[in-house]
């Protein structure tokens, strides 16, 4: 998102909207992230969107033209223009082959902005999905003056206490299912409030399960919402998948 509005910048007002109201502050090193607002302005001339897979995402009436900008296949492209290419690694990857595309000068903020999109999407070029295009085009931002030092540090070693906290509950509380294929965590309400933590501070856990020798899946069963969350460096998660999980973690617990 940032990388597109340091672009529209040099050009006219830009307004920018989140739907989360807890912003990771990970992410606080990037340009104009003190901008960022949580209510939608009253009037625009166009909005874009970015990794949002439907209009209801979004959780506002766009009420002008919209972009909608995307790297996942399930994309319902609900915008006026659609912008979705599920052969790249992430968001930020297809906002870099538009600019690249059409010749358009990347200055060292906009790369800083693009590298910390593909850094974080990639999980710190680790997953199995990172391509040589990808590869290419994070060669490519570092020859734009990347902030690539600020980026690792911010996107991958930002730590709060709190997350420090739900972390080590989660990691005491971890079960190993499915011959130790499965990684299980529960984690309550009262869980996230005793550390003051916030919900994506799960994803921690989840991740670093997955570099155990056994593990394909990391699985996250929110007690009091029943809502799950399931991770895997291997596997395609689909419905199916989800369903498969799901049985086995009813037999074994």
């Amino acid at each position: 998102m940032l990388c597109i509005a340091i672009f529209y910048k040099r050009i006219k007002k830009v307004s920018f909207f989140c739907v989360k109201k807890d912003i990771n502050q990970k992410y606080s090193f990037l340009p104009w992230f003190d901008k960022i607002r949580v209510s939608f302005p009253i009037s625009a001339d166009l909005a874009i969107s970015f990794a949002c897979g439907s209009h209801n995402e979004i959780a506002q009436i766009i009420e002008c033209d919209l972009i909608n900008i995307d790297s996942n296949e399930s994309n319902k492209k609900f915008g006026n223009i659609n912008l979705v290419d599920a052969s790249c690694i992430s968001t930020a990857e297809v906002v870099y082959s538009f600019f690249k595309t059409h010749k358009v000068t990347i200055n060292p903020k906009m790369a800083t902005a693009l590298y910390a999109g593909l850094l974080e999407s990639s999980n710190g070029f680790l997953s199995r999905k990172l391509k040589g295009t990808t590869i290419a085009c994070i060669q490519e931002l570092i020859g734009y003056k990347a902030d690539v030092h600020s980026s690792n540090r911010f996107v991958m070693q930002y730590q709060t206490l709190a997350g420090l906290r739900l972390k080590a509950i989660m990691l005491s509380n971890m079960r190993l299912l499915n011959n130790a294929e499965i990684a299980f965590f529960s984690v309550t309400d009262e869980d996230v409030k005793k550390c003051a933590a916030l919900e994506e501070d799960t994803l921690s856990a989840l991740e670093e399960a997955l570099y155990l020798p056994t593990v394909k899946v990391s699985v996250l069963l929110r007690e009091n919402t029943d809502t799950m969350r399931v991770h895997s460096l291997d596997i395609s998660i689909n419905k199916n998948i989800k369903k498969q999980i799901i049985d086995i973690i009813k037999k074994e617990i």
